[in-house]
């Protein structure tokens, strides 16, 4: 049953050359970075915060205790398997654990982003943990308590956005007014104006270089090192961050520009500036990116 479930998941691997498996590879230096280590196995639990202090608050307890001692038993309690062979347990903990595991052993350099979906199981072993044996009046009360929580929670988060949406673009914070979208979208239309056959491949700054395929065509193919002896037309893009700096060489222009030496002929550089817009977006803060136009040639 279980390689059946898995088949769709282990055909889309080999019909992509294994391309995950090749990403985590890619992500290990051989070494453990023991202080990345300690962040990925204590911040997580700030994701997780929240909702754990949401899922012990909306069980009902004994109401000769109070909610203080019903909290911090709650807390401790959820965590708890229920013998040696709690599958919902193990299910909850595992892909933590394994990945924690994989740190360990230098295979893979864990970032935090990595530990958001981790605790996916950790919900269902909190609310089995705090249930008693009226079951069907605690899971009735556990809803009523769960609704009025999460209508709570989305009250503050629609106070809270605008806000923050507000002091953001107030910052003028670079990862806020980086224009992913728009430098792809542009890299599109450059292309399609100058270039007379389809763009197949982009190669450059990863993971910039992705958004390409993700915001434009997703088609084209993403290249971790341009081809040596490309077989179609494609672009090496090098973003060169804002457009008020003053322009730097970057790898990615210094690898591309050795590459198209030895095929001017057959290269169109252009450089260009795109920025973010509307309403969310106070200041005018444009980007610069250089691209290099490949046009395949049949000898």
């Amino acid at each position: 049953m279980a390689l059946i479930v898995l088949a769709p998941h282990l055909i889309w691997l080999k019909s992509n050359d294994f391309a995950s498996f090749t990403y985590v590879r890619d992500q290990g230096g051989g070494g453990v970075d023991f202080g990345q280590l300690a962040k990925f196995l204590l911040v997580p639990f700030g994701y997780w915060l929240i909702a754990w202090i949401a899922a012990v608050l909306s069980v009902p307890g004994s109401a000769s205790h109070s909610w203080e001692k019903r909290l911090a038993t709650g807390l401790w309690k959820s965590w708890l398997p229920q013998g040696r062979d709690d599958v919902l347990f193990w299910l909850a903990w595992l892909p933590f654990l394994l990945t924690l595991l994989f740190g360990v052993s230098g295979f893979v350099s864990l970032s935090l982003p990595w530990a958001i979906p981790l605790g996916f199981a950790f919900s269902l072993l909190w609310y089995r943990n705090l249930t008693d044996e009226a079951v069907e009046d605690v899971l009735t009360a556990t809803a009523r308590r769960s609704q009025k929580i999460f209508f709570g929670w989305l009250c503050l988060v629609l106070l809270v956005s605008p806000i923050y949406a507000w002091q953001q673009g107030n910052s003028g914070h670079k990862n806020y007014y980086l224009p992913r979208e728009e430098a792809a979208l542009m890299l599109i239309s450059v292309w399609a104006e100058s270039q007379s056959e389809p763009l197949v491949w982009v190669s450059g700054d990863i993971p910039e270089a992705g958004l390409v395929a993700f915001y434009g065509d997703s088609n084209i193919q993403i290249l971790k090192q341009t081809p040596l002896k490309p077989i179609a037309g494609g672009v090496v893009f090098c973003p060169l961050g804002e457009a008020a700096a003053a322009a730097v060489f970057t790898a990615c222009t210094e690898a591309a520009d050795r590459w198209t030496a030895r095929r001017e002929e057959q290269v169109v550089k252009v450089e260009y500036k795109v920025a973010k817009s509307g309403k969310r977006f106070f200041q005018h803060k444009p980007f610069r990116y250089r691209v290099y136009l490949y046009e395949h040639r049949a000898p």
